[in-house]
């Protein structure tokens, strides 16, 4: 039946005149919407199938599911200087049990995801260069990604309802934002397993906020970037957290990859202050927080056939030492999508940008304009024995276990047709376990990991 759902919306697509494959114009048109008002969005397909779950506690079969992702955006353009718009979210999950793992970041159903106004102006205040000011629920990336980001592959997408300034000037932008990250609910295993509905809401228990600033032009071609995020918790009767008060500084200097050039991508970050280990109501020890990462990225890109690209990175985050003690060491991703430099999430999502060392080596080809591929080998051990694996539960607080994860390889592929408005993909992910996936006391010790997934995405 999943792939039957599948193949019936590839059909519906190819069916598709071009004239309505235009950006906007097959809701647009049929609506018969005035010039200043455009209609867009996007459903997704995706069959996922998972072999040996390495997440604790769940039962050692096959799953499968087929996640679905339905997006409507609406805008109205009154002016050069107001626009206003809305963006619709319904992200759920078919043929779920109990082998899947669930979470608000597989299902959020019916959800108004976006609703904002911005105003855009030039020289305002006499300030020279371009000036944008967001206002309402929005969507947010900024910088390279790694700590605030729009998810792209999970099924879900983070909200954060404030103000978003930007500023640009030829070659320089400053971002500056001060958000409530938006709490998707329902939360409950028996509300996700059954793709219930509840409003999300904002919570000012919940602070984030954030100044960045891009320079362009840089010798060599690079661009570089500096930053500081805030993040400001406390629990209140409707909301557990980890009371975290936390900043992050950091910076960026990178190239973009050109044919016959080499590129480059680093970054490096800490996060200071305060912050408990768990969100659970009995845990109100209060830690120091100090923890750091570091990305680094080379590679080469060949102007030949298919236009293939070598690159090597390494990605290093801190873990947290001794769990007894009154610190706490492990680095703090914020909201940061986790695909780019970790590998396929939903229902895998082996690594994440917390106690890990992780580095890799991929191979990207371009068989035509419109095809990608991405072939990647990626080992990964803890940066600290004692700390948890995470995101995964898995833990040994002796350290007995080691600190290997275990080997990854990652596939993609992609394939856009009817001008990008239509694209199918297809993807796999093999965890060969380590010593510690299978030795440490919580551990699932049911054999290697076997991640599959296709999928088809519909835009208009």
């Amino acid at each position: 039946m999943r792939a039957f759902i599948v193949i019936c919306l590839s059909l519906l697509a190819a069916s598709l005149p071009a004239k309505a494959m235009q950006p906007g114009a097959l809701a647009s048109d049929t609506l018969n919407t005035p010039a200043w008002l455009s209609v867009s969005g996007e459903v997704r397909a995706r069959h996922q199938f998972m072999k040996n779950q390495f997440r604790p506690g769940f039962p050692d079969e096959p799953d499968h599911i087929l996640a679905l992702r339905s997006l409507l955006d609406v805008k109205a353009k009154f002016s050069d200087a107001i626009t206003v718009g809305a963006e619709m979210q319904d992200g759920r999950f078919i043929g779920a049990d109990d082998a899947t793992p669930l979470s608000t970041g597989f299902v959020n159903t019916f959800e108004l995801l976006r609703a904002y106004a911005t105003f855009t102006g030039t020289d305002v205040l006499g300030i020279k260069g371009k000036s944008e000011l967001t206002v309402g629920r929005m969507t947010i990336g900024l910088g390279r990604g790694r700590l605030i980001g729009r998810n792209g592959f999970r099924n879900t997408i983070n909200a954060f309802t404030g103000v978003h300034y930007v500023w640009s000037n030829g070659d320089k932008k400053l971002d500056a934002f001060w958000v409530l990250p938006v709490d998707r609910l329902p939360n409950g295993r028996a509300d996700l397993l059954a793709n219930n509905t509840a409003f999300d809401r904002e919570n000012l228990a919940r602070q984030l906020w954030a100044v960045h600033y891009e320079q362009k032009g840089l010798p060599w071609g690079l661009r570089g970037q500096i930053y500081l995020f805030g993040l400001h918790e406390r629990d209140r009767p409707d909301l557990n957290t980890r009371n975290r008060q936390i900043y992050t500084p950091g910076f960026a200097l990178f190239k973009a990859a050109k044919p016959n050039e080499w590129f480059i991508d680093l970054e490096m970050s800490a996060n200071f202050g305060h912050s408990n280990k768990t969100s659970a109501v009995t845990d109100t020890q209060r830690l120091d927080h100090f923890g750091y990462t570091a990305h680094a990225e080379v590679g080469y890109r060949f102007d030949a056939p298919w236009t293939p690209m070598l690159l090597a990175q390494f990605d290093f985050a801190s873990g947290d030492a001794d769990p007894n003690d009154d610190k706490n060491g492990q680095y703090d991703t914020l909201f940061g999508p986790k695909r780019g430099d970790f590998g396929h999430t939903d229902i895998y999502g082996a690594f994440a940008r917390e106690n890990i060392i992780a580095p890799a080596v991929a191979l990207h080809v371009w068989p035509t304009a419109s095809t990608h591929a991405r072939i990647r080998y990626q080992p990964a051990w803890l940066e600290e024995a004692r700390d948890i694996w995470p995101d995964i539960g898995v833990v040994d607080f002796t350290g007995q276990s080691g600190t290997f994860i275990g080997h990854q390889v990652e596939t993609r592929f992609t394939w856009d047709l009817a001008g990008g408005h239509m694209r199918l993909g297809a993807g796999s992910a093999f965890l060969f376990k380590g010593r510690f996936a299978r030795d440490a006391p919580n551990a699932n010790d049911n054999g290697d990991s076997v991640y599959l997934y296709s999928d088809v995405t519909l835009r208009f």
